[in-house]
């Protein structure tokens, strides 16, 4: 099998609350939740890992543990982001 991959398009998402940087971040489509708080330069202290919210248009999508995934792998709510996340 060959797979081959042409330009990935980037996308938008506003990164808020207890991150060392929020603000809005350029990232690959194919990023995560984790990407996106990466990119913003971690959680500060006061920042939670079990409760991470993702919100698509102004609406509630999911809540991302990432305690968990970085225990026990699970993915929960780890989607790809899209634009304007």
């Amino acid at each position: 099998m060959q797979l081959t991959l042409g330009r990935i398009r980037g996308v938008s998402v506003n990164v808020l609350g207890e991150v060392v940087t929020p603000g809005v971040y350029n990232l690959p489509s194919l990023s995560t939740i984790p990407s996106a708080i990466f990119m913003a330069g971690g959680l500060q202290e006061l920042g939670t890992v079990r409760d991470i919210t993702l919100f698509r248009g102004g609406k509630k999508v999911g809540v991302f543990d990432l305690y968990d995934f970085m225990m026990n792998g699970n993915p929960g709510a780890n989607c790809s982001l899209q634009e304007n996340d």
